[in-house]
């Protein structure tokens, strides 16, 4: 049985999975998105070393997307983590970085956006 926090969580990812897919993103500044991406590899590095260390054998794009999923999932699972009892307020940041990470727009100054929108439009966005 789960809690009914995990199956709030469970109903913004199926949400997630059926959401359109970002094509074709707005231009944008690439000094920006390159910051973003920076950003992404610091969370890798903080968090991961074997990971950085791997990511580092792919060519550079692939290792810059690879890097930008992983920090995005490990930001996803901080936020996660920080509960701290308090299931409204989890849910309310939850599904605020849901609906930033689901976006095609995002703030000239929100570096990681910008580069996981540029990621999700280098890639794709299938769903496993």
């Amino acid at each position: 049985m789960l809690a009914p926090w995990e199956q709030a969580l469970l109903e913004y990812a199926h949400e997630g999975i059926n959401s359109p897919a970002i094509e074709h993103p707005p231009h944008r500044d690439p000094l920006a998105v390159e910051k973003g991406y920076e950003t992404f590899t610091e969370v890798t590095r903080h968090h991961s070393r074997t990971f950085t260390l791997a990511s580092g054998l792919l060519p550079r794009k692939k290792c810059r997307a690879v890097r930008a999923l992983y920090a995005f999932c490990r930001t996803t699972d901080d936020i996660a983590d920080r509960a701290d009892g308090d299931e409204q307020t989890l849910l309310t940041e939850l599904y605020a970085w849901r609906h930033r990470a689901l976006s095609d727009q995002a703030a000239d100054d929100d570096y990681l956006f910008l580069a996981w929108i540029d990621t999700q439009a280098t890639y794709g966005t299938q769903r496993c």
